[in-house]
């Protein structure tokens, strides 16, 4: 298969049957990995990146920001450099050198926050300090994972109706739960289906 363009390289329908850990039930696992970028956050970063230019939020003079230790950072320096926006990651000192690099690699900007909030971690300075220079420069656009709604209904659109498609009958779901959109896309599908 030929694809146009790197963006859409988002494989969604990869299931493994896991036979070999349980016997006596359907385990199945979802392969996010095979994506572009190598996680599930691309999806959640195009959906993002698409309603930002469609709501007339990027000129050709805005610098996507975000506050990421890992997956998101990735997805959106991949995004950010096949629509050529010039992205910058507000991260802290867990990332993983390895994250670190491909999001330099795919020509994103790296910028540690060093101290650490009321809670003992670092999300609270990351997004002190994404605020700080959005107010300072107007050319800086905030994708905001934790409060954008693209980010729940990639999955809801997605993820979900994959799984809806292929497992139409679940007893149980696990889900990894970060910023909580995968789990929100989910959750609210299900929820439909189900009608609880």
């Amino acid at each position: 298969m030929i694809y146009n363009s790197a963006s859409e390289l988002v494989f969604d329908d990869i299931f493994l049957k896991n036979s070999d850990i349980i016997q006596h039930a359907n385990l199945y696992l979802k392969l996010e990995g095979f994506s572009l970028g190598g996680s599930i956050k691309i999806k959640p970063a195009l959906k993002m990146m698409t309603r930002l230019k469609l709501e007339g939020k990027l000129s050709t003079n805005s610098t996507i920001i975000e506050s990421s230790s890992g997956n998101l950072g990735i997805a959106l320096s991949i995004v950010c450099a096949i629509r050529g926006y010039p992205f910058i990651c507000v991260a802290d000192p867990n990332i993983l050198p390895t994250s670190e690099n491909l999001i330099k690699a795919y020509g994103g900007e790296i910028i540690k926050v060093t101290k650490k909030d009321s809670n003992g971690g670092y999300l609270k300075s990351r997004i002190d300090k994404i605020q700080e220079m959005c107010n300072e420069d107007n050319s800086l656009v905030w994708v905001n994972q934790y409060q954008n709604t693209d980010n729940i209904e990639a999955h809801y659109l997605n993820t979900a109706r994959s799984i809806a498609t292929h497992f139409p009958n679940l007893d149980y779901l696990f889900i990894g739960a970060g910023t909580t959109g995968t789990l929100g896309g989910l959750v609210n599908t299900y929820l439909n289906i189900y009608q609880m």
